[in-house]
């Protein structure tokens, strides 16, 4: 049966793929889990997204007639189907979340105030979090583990830990995607994320963003470094070790040039970067109104309010930080065109359970 649903989903959907309408002004987030099917093949296929932007309010089917749109029934049960749509009464309803011009400006006003209290909140550690990376020789590493550890992961992790799945498990009843997906308009003018891999307990982490001026993918260096800086406290393969001089991420004699993180309370980094996220996971669960901001901006649930809310908060405390110079971005964010290969250790760090 599930084999016929997925043929069925394949030839309706999917054999006609274009841009839709103005759906490129915005920010596509997808921030799931995928099974059979990734979401973006389905919104970003036929007509779907200006379907489902069409269904925000929620349309009956003679309304959707009246305005013209293009639609079959088969359509709309499959992407009731896939959970992009709900059928309550006679009405189809959007379950994603399409954020418009003025809607997005309306929320960043908003989370820009939040993110305002928040910095506020936190500065006090925070400028003990920037003196011990400064005294450990990392003070170019600040703008990086600041975000990538603890707003992009300490945050998300401790939410996960007290129930707010932001990532749940595929089930048989939900087995095609599990997660977020949502668009805002404007895009911002800069933003970033971090990729990682883990190697025998140790997780190695890279801050990227679109804007950067250095890339990198050659992860199974990454994986040969940490194996070999375990057993031997410095890189001693020559080979890699050549490689990874070229971006900086270590020396001559082969000692690093990054941070390690223990995530254990004696190390410094680890303990006040838990000190500061915890102070963000309480503004966000116990300050913000989210029934409020749920039924303002068509969100289902509060899980998903906080998923989004944050992503917003996060580039506001960035860039109110960067404004009150607390924190600047590493030259391979802020001057990409003058960036070297070796600028890409300021990017880097890694975490040891």
């Amino acid at each position: 049966m599930k084999r016929k649903i997925l043929t069925v989903i394949l030839l309706i959907i999917f054999n006609n793929v274009f841009s839709q309408n103005k759906m490129n002004d915005y920010e596509k987030y997808y921030y799931c889990m995928v099974g059979y099917l990734h979401p973006q093949r389905v919104i970003e296929s036929h007509n779907n997204w200006d379907l489902l932007n069409t269904l925000a309010d929620g349309k009956t089917l003679s309304e959707l007639d009246e305005l013209g749109v293009t639609y079959s029934k088969k359509q709309l049960d499959i992407l009731q189907l896939l959970n992009f749509v709900k059928k309550q009464d006679e009405k189809y309803y959007s379950t994603v979340c399409i954020l418009n011009e003025e809607k997005t400006k309306k929320m960043r006003s908003e989370t820009f105030k939040m993110a305002t209290e928040i910095v506020n909140q936190i500065s006090k550690d925070y400028s003990i979090f920037q003196g011990i990376l400064l005294k450990q020789g990392f003070e170019n590493n600040t703008y990086t583990v600041f975000f990538s550890y603890i707003m992009d992961n300490l945050v998300w992790d401790e939410l996960e830990k007290q129930n707010y799945k932001t990532m749940r498990e595929l089930t048989p009843e939900q087995p095609f995607w599990s997660g977020n997906v949502w668009f805002v308009n404007p895009k911002r003018n800069f933003s970033c994320g971090t990729n990682s891999i883990t190697e025998n307990g140790s997780r190695a982490n890279l801050n990227w963003s679109r804007n950067s001026g250095v890339s990198f993918n050659n992860y199974n260096s990454l994986s040969l470094m940490i194996d070999d800086y375990k057993k031997h406290q410095r890189i001693t393969d020559e080979k890699n070790k050549e490689f990874l001089m070229t971006y900086g991420l270590c020396r001559e004699d082969g000692s690093i040039t990054f941070p390690i993180i223990r995530n254990d309370s004696l190390d410094e980094i680890n303990s006040i970067s838990k000190n500061i996220a915890q102070t963000i996971i309480n503004y966000l669960i116990k300050e913000i109104d989210f029934s409020s901001i749920m039924s303002q901006y068509g969100i289902q649930t509060k899980t998903e309010a906080i998923v989004i809310l944050f992503h917003e908060i996060m580039w506001d405390i960035l860039d109110i930080m960067e404004e009150n110079k607390q924190i600047k971005k590493p030259i391979a964010f802020s001057e990409p065109k003058n960036c070297k290969k070796t600028d890409l250790k300021d990017l880097f760090f890694v975490v040891e359970e």
